[in-house]
This record gives C-alpha cells, sequence and structure tokens, in this order.
C-alpha cells in the first residue's frame, strides 16, 4: 500500500489597536474621550507577520508487515530577515507488525496489534515575537518634535529554532481487553 499527500498553506496575521484615556471626566459615566480633561495615556500599534509553507508526507506498507513514512515540510516566515526566513524539517519512520508474522500465529488470539516502531524527526519553531530582526524604536515628545529612543538591537542573524526527536515504541493488545504501550523519546 502507498500513500502520498502534498499541500500548501499560507496565512497573514494583523493586529490594530489604538488606546486612549483622560481622567477628570464630565459625566462620569462617559466612555467619550473627549469628556475628559486630563488626557492621561494615548498609543497604538500594529502587528503584522506572514507564513507560507509546503508540505509532502508518504507511506508505505510491505504485506501489512513493514511501513515506512517519511515527511517534508518547508515554512517560511516574515519573522526572521531575508535568507534566514526558510526553514526545512522532515521526519522519517518504519514499524514492524510482528503479530502479521508467521512465527506468531500460535498467538494471534491473544497477543494483537503488535508494532515496534523507530522514527526520528525534526521540528521548527517561529514563535519569537514580530520584527526582532531588525533595529525598533519608539516615537516620543522631545520639545514638541519628534523624537526616537532605542527599543531594542535588533539581530538579522535569526533563524528557526530546530529540535530533533527520536521515539522508540512497543505497542500490542492482549485478548480484547487490554492495550499496552512503551515508548522511548529522546529529544
Amino acid at each position: 500500500t502507498v500513500r502520498v499527500m502534498a499541500g500548501h498553506e499560507n496565512y497573514l496575521y494583523q493586529t490594530n489597536y489604538v488606546l486612549g484615556y483622560k481622567s477628570y471626566l464630565a459625566n462620569g459615566n462617559s466612555s467619550n474621550l473627549s469628556d475628559g480633561i486630563k488626557l492621561n495615556a494615548a498609543e497604538g500599534n500594529s502587528t503584522r507577520y506572514a507564513m507560507d509553507a509546503y508540505f509532502a508526507t508518504g507511506m508505505y506498507t510491505y504485506k501489512e508487515r513493514y511501513t515506512i513514512t517519511a515527511n517534508y515540510r518547508a515554512d517560511g516566515s516574515s519573522r526572521y530577515a531575508k535568507g534566514h526566513r526558510w526553514g526545512h524539517f522532515g521526519s522519517v519512520g518504519g514499524a514492524w507488525n510482528f503479530t502479521n508474522e508467521s512465527f506468531m500465529s500460535d498467538y494471534k488470539d491473544w497477543i494483537k496489534n503488535g508494532k515496534l516502531r523507530l522514527s526520528w524527526g525534526v521540528l521548527g519553531n517561529q514563535d519569537i515575537g514580530d520584527m526582532l530582526f531588525t533595529d525598533q524604536y519608539n516615537i516620543t515628545n522631545v520639545d514638541g518634535g519628534k523624537g526616537y529612543i532605542w527599543a531594542y538591537k535588533g539581530n538579522p542573524e535569526l533563524t528557526w529554532e530546530r529540535t530533533s526527536t527520536i521515539d522508540l515504541g512497543l505497542e500490542f493488545s492482549v485478548g480484547n481487553y487490554v492495550d499496552v504501550e512503551f515508548d522511548y523519546f529522546y529529544k
């Protein structure tokens, strides 16, 4: 049996907000800024990032005993500087369904769905915040004019966080009542 799937995903996330509040309201129940006398705060910000991804997966099963799987994913994120936006991640795995072997035929009534599994994969993480690859500044009032305050020193070399995982597993059912699964993970 052969199964193959490929796909594409993309999204754009954008938020905008404006915040302001005043005190010494003429009407205490009002939510209008124009009813206040003293401006306590006025600010706003916008955030925008995009993600583009391509992925594929394949699985091959031979005689309902041996299975091989492979996955690949290429993710592009606007959270990184040009040249660092794309991360490539994948995994491979294999399983042996030992209960379908001839030497297990005498035990099929009480040991079922027995599999020995091994897999290795690499995952990526881009949850670092927005625009951290470039210097960021806050705008302030300096004697009635515009002033810029350095808020963050950007790092144009930021790139995807990568994590590798290995999984070795054994699973089987005893009769129709007990399912057993052992897994060893190394990350």
